[in-house]
């Protein structure tokens, strides 16, 4: 493999990264595969001055993979990546893609309604990023989010209060900060992620107190998000009405949603199909008749549901 092929591996892996929150629906991954074989078969036949360059690279394809692979709803097989580039991240000790991936994972937990994992998952973060303000940041959320699924409420709170205070100090030191984690869209990141954490909580506590900070978050996040269609402003835009319907208002989350309700309903997005379900259990009295493509309608998720049961709403990812 010649230099030429691994600078323009380098640069189509950047130029993927960028563009995966204004794909809409498209999550073609089989150029991201194609590529990731032919590094993985690089990998194997070279030595020398490309076996670090390959592998960083084997593992950066292999996180966009699960990641392409999660959003279309394919669990399995985003695991499947996940792992294999976690291995590569740890074989070239890069913490920020280590980092990255164990987020991916968290998130993946979370979709499959696994509390337990999503916090083990962190608590790894927390151990890989020890010592990094910004890593710790974003373990500190992660396990805010888990927690929040278990229903321990004492500990979500303290994850996001930790959470805080590491993105205070990692803003005071920003130039160890990944580019993702920076400047609007860092905040939006992470201001939804606390709101998605609290939101959480709120759905299995019925804590209204609970689901009105919540807004209180998703709305500064909302606030900072692209305000064009965009799968981020959709997402946000649910979550927005789900904390209300949590609050204890469904006619002011109707009437947020209502205007989301057909471009969240032909999205093809993972993530924004549990945040839509959950909402949709929440408002199943007023909207018996909306159902998701291929899935349970609104009223019939309710009705399976144990009344002392509630939906666990989707992460952001």
């Amino acid at each position: 493999m010649s230099d030429d092929i691994v600078h323009v591996l380098t640069a189509h892996l950047a130029v993927e990264v960028r563009t995966i929150d204004d794909r809409g629906s498209t999550f073609d991954s089989t150029a991201v595969e194609g590529a990731l074989r032919l590094i993985a078969h690089g990998r194997r036949q070279c030595g020398g001055p490309f076996g670090p360059a390959l592998t960083s690279l084997a593992a950066g394809y292999a996180s966009l993979a699960g990641q392409l692979r999660m959003l279309r709803g394919q669990l399995g097989a985003a695991m499947a990546f996940y792992d294999r580039g976690l291995r590569w991240a740890s074989l070239c000790d890069d913490t920020r893609l280590k980092i990255t991936i164990l987020c991916d994972l968290n998130a993946l937990a979370r979709l499959e309604y696994d509390g337990a994992s999503a916090v083990g998952h962190a608590q790894v973060m927390l151990g890989v990023g020890r010592g990094l303000s910004w890593a710790e940041c974003l373990a500190h959320l992660h396990l805010a989010r888990g927690f929040a699924l278990l229903g321990d409420t004492e500990e979500t709170t303290r994850s996001v209060a930790r959470c805080q205070a590491a993105l205070a100090q990692s803003n005071r030191g920003a130039a160890e900060r990944p580019d993702w984690l920076a400047g609007t869209r860092g905040a939006v990141l992470v201001e939804a992620g606390i709101g998605g954490a609290l939101r959480d909580a709120a759905v299995v506590t019925a804590d209204r107190g609970l689901a009105r900070e919540a807004l209180i978050a998703t709305e500064r996040s909302a606030s900072l998000a692209p305000k064009q269609p965009h799968p981020a402003a959709v997402l946000l835009g649910l979550r927005l009405a789900d904390c209300h319907a949590c609050a204890g208002r469904p006619e002011v989350a109707e009437s947020v949603a209502s205007s989301l309700l057909a471009e969240a309903l032909a999205a093809s997005r993972a993530t924004v199909g549990h945040e839509l379900r959950g909402l949709l259990t929440r408002l199943a009295p007023r909207w018996p008749h909306v159902s998701l493509p291929g899935a349970l309608s609104a009223s019939h998720w309710h009705a399976l549901l144990p009344n002392e049961t509630p939906v666990r709403p989707t992460p952001w990812t």
